[in-house]
């Protein structure tokens, strides 16, 4: 074990504790808190360096409970994705209407980046978090419940996680408006180019794409779904294996604008003209979309509005915690909207 000596003046924190022992903040918290796994050597560890530093584990419990500062997280992806900076927009302005300074981290989907920037917030002492989670790391977030720091998700769940104030965008929903609309317009080779389906979104976006091709009667081809591995594949093979079938899709579904922006560049190298030679769909209304020539048709997410609902849905949450009120797990679904531009028609026919 670290030895750590401390002033006699010092305030010994759950901090002090856990670099003492040699471990993370959220694995010294869970020994305290008697929740989650911990191995007994580990136990071991944090319990001397308790009693070494005469660390009084109720001081956790009443600095976690009145010593909160008036600072909120905002962790997401990036802010580059014109999809998180509109969402950090929307929460950032309400967060000074509301009296909160916020600490921003992104996490580039890294889970250990992730856990990290958690265990920043906590030795932070925020008042709160808004949060896109990669989907990962149930036991810091869920150690970060424990400790009392009131949670916003937004769009995403964390598998395994306890019930969490969610705002989400109906995704089933989306994904069927995009495809109700390309049936209407006699397609039905229709592909779709899919985030990893592991992640509950996009998992929701395929639902949709199915459902919409099943009520219309249409039988769904296995070899028109592209559903990416990981976050960080590139699409472009995916676009690539669609384009080259002998029958070759005549509308593309892109459930996000990463996937699209490849699509689009591929398109025009295999000199296809959008909508004459094929229609494309994106769910997310980035501005490669607006200024394409033509515009494309898109399922709009406001991000902006789901980030000013995420934060005064928070600072309700922290006003009632104040209070000692107990309110239910709240979880908000947005429908997304449909927006009719010039980059599908109805599919050629062969002659």
């Amino acid at each position: 074990m670290r030895r750590k000596e401390l002033g006699p003046d010092k305030h010994v924190t759950i901090k002090d504790v856990a670099e003492a022992a040699g471990v993370s903040l959220a694995t010294a918290s869970r020994v305290l808190s008697g929740r989650g796994y911990a191995s007994e050597s580990t136990r071991e560890r944090v319990n001397n360096a308790i009693r070494e530093l005469n660390f009084r584990p109720n001081e956790m419990a009443r600095m976690l409970t009145s010593q909160h500062t008036d600072s909120i997280g905002l962790v997401l992806k990036n802010l580059v994705d014109p999809y998180y900076g509109h969402l950090a927009n929307g929460v950032l302005d309400r967060v000074h209407q509301l009296g909160y300074h916020v600490i921003v981290c992104a996490t580039d989907e890294n889970e250990q980046l992730e856990r990290e920037h958690i265990e920043m917030l906590m030795r932070q002492r925020a008042a709160g978090i808004i949060a896109v989670p990669t989907g990962s790391n149930q036991e810091s977030w869920q150690e970060l419940i424990n400790m009392g720091v009131k949670t916003v998700f937004i769009d995403r769940q964390v598998s395994g996680l306890g019930d969490v104030d969610t705002i989400q965008v109906d995704n089933v929903r989306g994904a069927h408006k995009a495809m109700s609309y390309l049936i209407s317009l006699g397609h039905s080779r229709i592909g779709i180019i899919n985030g990893p389906v592991y992640s509950q979104q996009y998992a929701d976006r395929l639902k949709g794409y199915l459902d919409a091709l099943t009520e219309a009667g249409i039988k769904p081809d296995q070899e028109l779904q592209e559903n990416l591995s990981s976050k960080s594949e590139d699409s472009t093979q995916a676009i690539n294996r669609l384009l080259s079938l002998p029958k070759r899709p005549t509308a593309l579904f892109m459930t996000n604008s990463s996937i699209a922006n490849s699509a689009i560049f591929t398109l025009r190298e295999y000199h296809l003209q959008i909508p004459d030679d094929i229609s494309l769909i994106i769910f997310d209304d980035a501005p490669l979309a607006q200024i394409n020539n033509p515009p494309i048709t898109v399922v709009a997410q406001p991000m902006a509005a789901i980030g000013h609902l995420a934060m005064e849905q928070l600072d309700r949450i922290l006003k009632q915690s104040e209070q000692q009120i107990q309110q239910p797990v709240q979880r908000i679904i947005i429908s997304p909207e449909l927006i009719i531009r010039s980059s599908c028609s109805s599919p050629k026919i062969k002659r």
